[in-house]
């Protein structure tokens, strides 16, 4: 086995670790190895015991100098400088081992000879791998070949002796080559450690060097960045400094103010574009060497002179006012600044001067502005205050002390607050601080005031803000209108507006505002009572004694119903003889009891006039109110219970039930009436044009050019209604005048997109209503619409003949007045009105139209066949046109033809369409 070797320098500890390990492991693996053969050498002479007691002794001695190398190392890398003793104690251990396994092992000559071989073999591993260490060598050879050499000296056999001798001669000469060899191995490491010192030295010089060399570059590199940003910086504050004066020059031509330069005589050097325009001068002039004071104002030329040559003398700068004659002779007022400097090198003087004659001009008006501001302040007859920020009456005019009845002079430094009611002072306070904050810039006030030891006054206060010269409020001026009048008109317009003027009682929209506001807090199952009635006789009173006499009337009753009327109860004036009363909380047994009340107090009312007493009656409707109904609902169901009640013989009480028949009907036709109403105002209403056929006396037809107008209303999901169920009812309330002025308007608009040639051919059939009829004020508005547009031969009136026999000679005089105009007209339904042929040749008509009647089934009836035929025979010897009405089979064509009808109008024939596209197909046809 090796020993360690001595501590290396500190630059080869790395090496010399790595081969002490590798020395260490090689001595381990050969004792134990050496240890091994021994035993199988010896087998035979050894007990199993003693084999394997000196086998555990090798390899824990080997096992602890593996460790002990281990903990040297560690300790080595740590840095530390760990005692060579630690080598020593194993080496000490190994030969002891060595030589008490020789000395117990059977004493035959080829044993001991083998143990001296494997002494002399550990022994000279001892020298070869600690050379360096001597005394680790001595402990390893005394405690292994001397105790064996001793052995064999004293042994009383001359070979022992003589091999004990050997052996002892051959260690003193292994330890003379150790010390020699160990001297060897210093000297090496100090040569090694010598040149890694050397190297080290060697390489840190070259890192140094290079770190120099990489500083030098750096520096260089440094000097040179350095030196192009100064080219850099020197390059960019030229340009900037170029910039800088085209800028300046820039700034000085493009200035507003005037500028220039003279010299100590006065001749101008230089002058922007501003002051070369005021003076009206040129470059050339300035080249020319023009002198400044003849530019200036003959009283401004001393000041310019003495100041220039101060300026010049003092080299500073003074203010100056000037004043400049300009291009066109006007008086230029300046204000500014001259100022030493240099010009080209010489002595020159700046000038640098704002024209002021717009400000001086403005100072001037603002001076005459403030003075009749004043003058105005002082004698207006508006009442004004100006408030500061406080809140406070900073200046108040005459008119305002007169109209709050303050002494001259008392306004000024009380709070504005001080002139209203208390509830309206937070408000004013609120709001005028709104101006000042900038929210705001003008406001508007309506409130109550205040008068010295007076009643309070309504005003109007007109509030606006005064700005300073940076825009900021400084002051509120206030103005104040006396309105009290204005109001108390308002008031009495508000009474009026929801009461009637007549009688002092609500009036319609003011009761029907209630009742919806009624009807939005009413539950489902609550219950409120409106009684509606209408005065019968009032009418033949009225008509009898005059307006006067029945507007006294109905301001008496009024106040008798008031009277008894309960306390919780709306009684109003909805109509010229119609009231309505709201009877809150209430069942239907006692609403009849506060109904009869009123119809009695109505039925005992005596009306004295002109030694004549007049009576009146009532007959009532009452409605009981649920949650959920309209206002409309209500009203038409009051409406129609009321007219139920007049048609059960006046005088009477009718509670509304939606299942009667007459009150269905009669609420029904409200609601169509105001369905139309709402129809025309909106636009909903539609007019089609059904076509009426030619059918000869051939087995064709041909479209005449002959249409009836049908009026359909459209509804909201686009579907139409027909007329049916809206003329009656249009007709029975007096609204069809309104749809028949509609329905003319519409179809001569319509016309109007026709050439008059285009319409040559075309006729549409329009009927009237008997109200129409009758009406001279449709029968005007019909004659303006005619003449109005060149269309009026393509209108046809059909009139029923029921309206020509009830209105024989009104309806004679309306065909004659609109015959004049090339209307055509048609007697409708005929055949079943009370009209005889004797009649019928006194009637003026173009058409004649054969009631359905007698055309449905006139293929299947001979009645009815020799009906028509016989009609239609007289009307030819009257030259009028026959048209059969219902036509919706081919049949009846055939028999119509036979009986010799002119033409038809049905389904057979054609379907109603727009009317714009009927216009519409005849304007491409012309076209």
């Amino acid at each position: 086995m090796t020993a360690a070797s001595a501590a290396p320098a500190p630059t080869t500890t790395g090496r010399n670790l790595e081969h002490l390990s590798l020395a260490t492991s090689l001595t381990a693996g050969g004792a134990l190895l050496a240890a091994a053969g021994v035993v199988y050498i010896l087998r035979d002479s050894l007990s199993l015991l003693t084999a394997g007691l000196w086998l555990t002794a090798v390899t824990l001695t080997v096992a602890l100098r593996l460790v002990t190398v281990q903990r040297y190392k560690q300790r080595l890398r740590a840095g530390g400088t760990p005692s060579m003793l630690v080598f020593d104690y194993p080496l000490v251990l190994v030969g002891l081992t060595w030589s008490i396994g020789a000395l117990t092992l059977p004493g035959t000559a080829f044993g001991e000879m083998l143990m001296m071989t494997c002494l002399f073999g550990l022994v000279a591993g001892a020298v070869a791998g600690f050379a360096s260490h001597l005394r680790g060598v001595l402990c390893l050879a005394l405690s292994s070949v001397l105790p064996f050499s001793a052995v064999m000296l004293l042994h009383d056999d001359a070979t022992h002796r003589m091999l004990g001798t050997a052996l002892a001669l051959f260690s003193a000469l292994l330890v003379v080559v150790g010390l020699r060899q160990g001297r060897l191995v210093r000297e090496a490491y100090a040569h090694e450690a010598a040149n890694a010192e050397l190297v080290d030295n060697l390489t840190r010089h070259a890192s140094v060097i290079e770190r120099l060399n990489d500083e030098l570059e750096a520096r260089v590199r440094l000097r040179t960045d350095e030196l192009n940003l100064l080219v850099n910086e020197l390059r960019e504050r030229s340009d900037e400094l170029e910039h800088s004066r085209r800028r300046y020059r820039d700034i000085v031509e493009l200035s507003s103010e005037l500028i220039y330069s003279v010299d100590s005589t006065g001749r101008l050097l230089f002058a922007n574009h501003a002051c070369l325009r005021v003076l009206g001068l040129s470059d050339e002039d300035i080249a020319r060497g023009i002198m400044m004071p003849a530019c200036i104002a003959e009283d401004s030329r001393g000041a310019h002179r003495d100041t220039l040559r101060r300026v010049l003398d003092e080299q500073a700068s003074c203010q100056l006012a000037l004043a400049l004659i300009g291009a066109d002779g006007s008086r230029i007022e300046l204000e500014g600044t001259l100022h030493a400097g240099f010009e080209g090198g010489d002595t020159a003087a700046f000038g640098v001067f704002r024209n002021v004659t717009a400000e001086l001009d403005a100072a001037a008006a603002l001076e005459s502005s403030e003075a009749r501001f004043q003058a105005i302040f002082a004698r207006s007859s508006i009442s004004i205050m100006i408030l500061d920020a406080e809140l406070d009456i900073v200046e108040a005019n005459p008119r305002a002390h007169d109209i709050l009845t303050r002494p001259a002079g008392t306004l000024q430094g009380n709070a504005v607050r001080t002139i209203v009611g208390p509830e309206h002072r937070t408000t004013l306070e609120r709001d005028i601080r709104s101006l000042f904050a900038g929210t705001d810039h003008s406001l508007s006030l309506e409130l109550e005031c205040t008068r010295s030891g007076q009643d309070p006054f309504w005003a109007r206060l007109d509030l606006s803000a005064i700005a300073d010269a940076a825009g900021k409020p400084r002051f509120v001026a206030l103005l104040l209108h006396d309105i009290s009048e204005r109001k108390a008109l308002e008031d009495a317009n508000a009474y009026h507006a929801s009461h009637d003027y007549l009688t002092g009682l609500i009036n319609r929209r003011s009761f029907e505002q209630r009742l919806a506001s009624l009807l939005e807090e009413l539950p489902a199952d609550g219950s409120h009572a409106l009684v509606f009635f209408d005065l019968d006789r009032f009418k033949l009173i009225n008509d009898t004694c005059g307006h006067s006499t029945g507007d006294a009337l109905l301001r008496r009753l009024a106040a008798d119903l008031a009277a008894i009327v309960p306390h919780d109860c709306v009684l109003a004036r909805i109509g010229g003889d119609e009231f309505a009363l709201l009877v809150p909380g209430t069942s239907s047994g006692e609403a009849k009891v506060v109904t009869r009340a009123l119809i009695k107090c109505i039925d005992e009312f005596r009306f004295e006039y002109e030694g004549r007493t007049h009576t009146i009656g009532a007959s009532a409707g009452i409605v009981l109110l649920r949650g959920g109904e309209t206002v409309d609902e209500v009203m038409q169901n009051a409406d129609a219970a009321c007219y139920a009640a007049k048609r059960s013989g006046r005088n009477r009480i009718e509670l509304y039930n939606a299942n009667q028949s007459d009150m269905r009907l009669q609420r029904d036709q409200i609601r169509a009436v105001s369905v139309l109403a709402d129809a025309l105002e909106t636009g909903r209403l539609r007019l089609y044009a059904q076509p009426v056929a030619s059918i000869g006396t051939d087995a064709g037809r041909n479209d005449t050019g002959h249409f009836e107008l049908l009026l359909r209303l459209s509804e909201a999901d686009g579907s139409l209604t027909g007329p049916s169920q809206l003329m009656p009812a249009a007709e029975k309330y007096g609204y069809a005048i309104e749809v028949d002025q509609w329905v003319v308007r519409t179809t001569l608009d319509t016309l109007a997109g026709l050439e008059p040639d285009a319409a040559n051919g075309l006729t549409f059939a329009v009927n009237l209503a008997t109200q129409s009829l009758l009406s001279e004020r449709f029968e005007d508005f019909l004659a303006a619409q005619l003449r109005a547009h060149p269309f009026a031969e393509q209108l046809c009136f059909e009139i029923t003949e029921s309206e020509f026999m009830s209105n024989f000679e009104r309806a004679a005089r309306f065909i004659r007045r609109m015959r004049t105009y090339g209307c055509h007209f048609a007697l409708d339904d005929f055949g079943t009105g009370f009209a005889s042929y004797g009649y019928l040749k006194e009637l003026d008509v173009d058409f004649l139209k054969i009631d359905g009647t007698f055309i449905r089934a006139i293929d299947a009836n001979p009645v009815d066949e020799a009906i028509v035929r016989s009609i239609a025979g007289v009307a030819r010897s009257m030259n009028m046109t026959t048209i059969a009405e219902y036509v919706e089979r081919e049949e009846q064509i055939t028999v119509l033809r036979r009986v010799g009808i002119d033409m038809v109008q049905g389904y057979a024939v054609g379907r109603e369409v727009p009317l714009t596209d009927v216009v519409a197909r005849f304007a491409r046809a012309a076209g």
